[in-house]
């Protein structure tokens, strides 16, 4: 009798812990089934790579998307905090997806602004999401070209325009990509010098007036273009580093540029969920855009939009861990905010 009760408490246990499972949307818990080569076909339809014609590319990309498959699913099988999937850079081995993705720009960034940190006496809010107060544009795409900086840095002042002024621009990343010279355009960048070019400028551009390439054969910066100005910024501010309390200030009043580590086969195939410390590591290398957090969830998190389409990720954008133990954050996420400033 006292083995049968054991039984029933060793059963009852283990149905206790299958409970707290994750369950895996329908999409990604179908990669589980069906041939690599099935899923292979159903990638190539929704993100027709330029190689799609090119027998010898497709059976060589097969082979490299095939192995990652295989490392999704070990990852997803250990019911972490996040789950993986296809993304437009699940055909890329590690390196290429570094190369034509990343930022080594980032790695030496330093906080640039003599200015002081105007969020100091904002009282955080418990969550904020600015997309749901319509400050922040739909997810852009910078293609094969290292440009997260730009991006990161319109986001930042698409936000701030709409706070002040009301009005919701797309900003134009192809202006800051070829008429930024201090920057690298596709070879990397600063946000920082970014805000520095559009405040020497005297503005910057729209994206319907100046339209994003990834891949221009030869860049320019035309006068007509770089003389528009359709948005304004009078400063920027660096947030203070590694402080989690001063980012949820600055986020509770404003989208924030900031710079993470991204080079991690996680963020390559990241679908959802929040990434933890188990995610990335602090080595900067992606410019991206925070535009809210949630300290009330079961797992708190930063709320993060990322320039790879929508396809990536939650719809483009990513939740990370906001209580972790490294004092840089979540993937070096408090090593270096900065917010651009529009004087009413």
């Amino acid at each position: 009798m006292m083995n049968k009760y054991l039984t029933l408490a060793v059963l009852s246990a283990l149905l206790g812990c299958a409970a707290t499972v994750q369950a895996l949307p329908e999409d990604i818990e179908a990669l589980n089934h069906g041939t690599h080569f099935e899923h292979y076909t159903s990638w190539l339809q929704e993100h027709k790579p330029g190689y799609m014609n090119d027998v010898d590319q497709v059976a060589d990309r097969f082979k490299v998307f095939a192995k990652n498959l295989d490392k999704i699913r070990e990852i997803n099988a250990e019911n972490r905090s996040y789950y993986l999937g296809l993304t437009g850079l699940t055909d890329l081995t590690q390196e290429e997806y570094r190369k034509f993705y990343l930022n080594p720009e980032l790695k030496n960034v330093k906080q640039t602004s003599t200015s002081k940190f105007t969020h100091a006496n904002v009282e955080a809010v418990d969550k904020i999401d600015w997309r749901d107060k319509g400050a922040v544009t739909p997810v852009k795409n910078q293609g094969m070209c290292g440009s997260c900086w730009a991006f990161s840095s319109t986001g930042s002042m698409e936000g701030i325009n709409f706070i002040q002024n009301g009005k919701l621009v797309s900003l134009s990343e192809e202006q800051l990509v070829n008429c930024d010279k201090v920057d690298h355009g596709c070879g990397g960048g600063l946000m920082d010098q970014a805000f520095q070019y559009v405040i020497k400028n005297g503005g910057i551009d729209t994206e319907e007036d100046f339209p994003y390439h990834a891949f221009a054969l030869w860049r320019t910066c035309p006068a007509d273009k770089e003389s528009e100005h359709a948005v304004v910024i009078n400063d920027f501010v660096d947030v203070p580093v590694q402080n989690k309390d001063a980012l949820l200030q600055a986020l509770s009043a404003q989208p924030v540029s900031i710079a993470i580590e991204a080079d991690h086969f996680v963020f390559q195939n990241y679908r959802g969920g929040v990434i933890d410390s188990a995610g990335c590591g602090t080595q900067l290398d992606h410019g991206v855009l925070a535009v809210g957090f949630d300290t009330t969830a079961d797992t708190p998190y930063w709320i993060v939009k990322n320039s790879w389409g929508a396809s990536w990720g939650e719809s483009g954008y990513v939740r990370m861990a906001i209580n972790v133990t490294d004092p840089k954050g979540q993937c070096g996420i408090l090593s270096c905010p900065v917010y651009p400033v529009i004087n009413k």
